[in-house]
C-alpha cells in the first residue's frame, strides 16, 4: 500500500430520491454505498453526466458504556448538481 491519492469507482443503486417540499425539486439522492471520510465532494456520474456530489452517509449510533460509536449502514447521500449550481450562484 502506498500513501497518496487513489482513484476508485463503483456502481451503486439509487435507493430513493428526496424532494424539497417548497418547490418539489430534488434535494438529495440516497444511494446504497457508504461515503467514506474524505470522499465528500467526489463527483457522482450517471452515464457520462455528473448528477451530483457525494456528501454524507447515514450511521447507526450505539452507546457502548460511555462511548458513542457510529456504525455506517451502507447508505450514502448525494447532493444534486442543482445544489452545486446554487452554491456557485452564491459566490
Amino acid at each position: 500500500m502506498d500513501m497518496g491519492i487513489a482513484l476508485a469507482a463503483s456502481q451503486t443503486i439509487i435507493s430513493s430520491i428526496k424532494y424539497r417540499n417548497s418547490d418539489q425539486t430534488i434535494d438529495f439522492i440516497v444511494i446504497d454505498k457508504v461515503v467514506n471520510p474524505g470522499s465528500s465532494g467526489s463527483p457522482v456520474f450517471y452515464k457520462d453526466k455528473i448528477i451530483g456530489i457525494a456528501s454524507n452517509n447515514m450511521n447507526q449510533s450505539h452507546l457502548i458504556g460511555t462511548m458513542l460509536i457510529n456504525v455506517p449502514v451502507n447508505i450514502g447521500l448525494v447532493r444534486t448538481s442543482n445544489y452545486i449550481l446554487e452554491l456557485l450562484d452564491l459566490v
